[in-house]
């Protein structure tokens, strides 16, 4: 790793990015760690099934924004995924809520 490493500084050289490419990184960086950490207390105050759900309906919110802001198309495909991570997702939640509200002795 270290090797390879060192043949590609000697054969690129090393340049640095312009100042607004270090405040970019600086600010993705700063947003990229502040979501991280409402994930893990997401995980701790909701649990990781519950979590789990909302992550895997991120990529529905995805399209359905792409449909409606960039009136982008919805193939057949991805109504099918859509229908299923659905259908899965109040699946999760309601057994969920189930195990929740049985007595604990």
């Amino acid at each position: 790793m270290l090797m390879f490493l060192a043949l590609f500084l000697n054969e690129s050289g090393i340049s640095w990015p312009a100042n607004e490419g270090i405040i970019l990184s600086l600010i993705s960086g700063t947003l990229f760690a502040t979501g991280m950490f409402f994930y893990h207390m997401a995980v701790k105050k909701y649990g990781p099934t519950r979590t789990a759900n909302v992550g895997y309906s991120e990529p529905l919110m995805v399209l359905i924004i792409g449909f409606i802001v960039y009136s982008d198309s919805i193939t057949n495909i991805q109504a099918i995924g859509i229908i299923l991570v659905t259908i899965a997702s109040i699946t999760i939640e309601r057994r969920q809520l189930s195990q929740d509200n049985t007595p604990k002795v």
